[in-house]
């Protein structure tokens, strides 16, 4: 999934957001993960779980302007959790 404006994911500790393969036996790198490419500022995740992902999030900051906020986040069964 890759992100060029803005992403505000916010799940709760009680309702999660899911980022996960669709495949009927997951398995690591199943999809290429959360890319945000060059965004600008005012992107969040929160209580979000990327699982399953060749990298689970990626950022790309050919500036100093692109930021991605984290809280309560988890990555599980990915190549890489967080690539900067």
């Amino acid at each position: 999934m890759t992100i060029l404006g803005t992403l505000m994911a916010q799940g709760t500790d009680i309702n999660p957001i899911h980022f996960r393969s669709d495949e009927a036996m997951p398995a690591i790198g199943d999809w290429p993960g959360i890319f945000f490419n060059n965004v600008p500022a005012g992107n969040q995740m929160t209580w979000c779980e990327v699982r399953h992902a060749t990298n689970g999030v990626r950022v790309l900051a050919e500036d100093t302007v692109s930021t991605v906020a984290f809280s309560n986040c988890t990555f599980t069964e990915c190549n890489r959790g967080m690539y900067f």
